[in-house]
């Protein structure tokens, strides 16, 4: 039997930058990035980080360096806890918001032929469970659909 424990965020680093953001602790960016489904060096490819993307990750999780406001706001809405970075107010329903133009598309099948075959199967996993419409979701949307169209 296997137990999953899952670390809860808090409110405050869920926040704008400009409204009190608190930067998250070692173990709040580990349960974002377990959330990604993804590994420690694909969610430094996700955010265009060196090639040493995944020591960056580690430290941040060790506390060794802090977060970026932009790295975790990508990675929070990556795992569908919403834009931070946009007031209550300002938010949108998130599907809307990337547009579904041939950059984005090539971008999305970029960043899909980054990832791993276990790594790509973590992703189908996370689809047939979570549909948030965050904009890795509908980039995930498209690679999915043009990696089969290409199949």
């Amino acid at each position: 039997m296997d137990i999953e424990i899952h670390t809860p965020i808090r409110a405050a680093c869920l926040r704008p930058a400009d409204e009190g953001w608190e930067r998250p602790r070692g173990a709040e960016v580990q349960e974002v990035v377990r959330r990604t489904g993804l590994s420690g060096r694909a969610v430094g490819r996700a955010l265009g980080l060196s090639e040493h993307g995944g020591r960056q990750v580690r430290r941040w999780v060790s506390e060794d360096a802090p977060i970026a406001y932009t790295a975790w706001a990508v990675l929070c809405d990556m795992v569908g806890l919403g834009r931070i970075w946009q007031s209550p107010d300002t938010e949108g329903d998130g599907a809307s918001e990337l547009p579904l133009t041939e950059q984005t598309v090539n971008a999305a099948m970029t960043w899909w032929g980054t990832l791993t075959e276990s790594e790509r199967s973590a992703w189908l996993e996370r689809a047939e469970v979570d549909k948030t419409p965050t904009r890795a979701w509908v980039a995930y949307q498209h690679a999915a659909r043009s990696a089969a169209l290409r199949d």
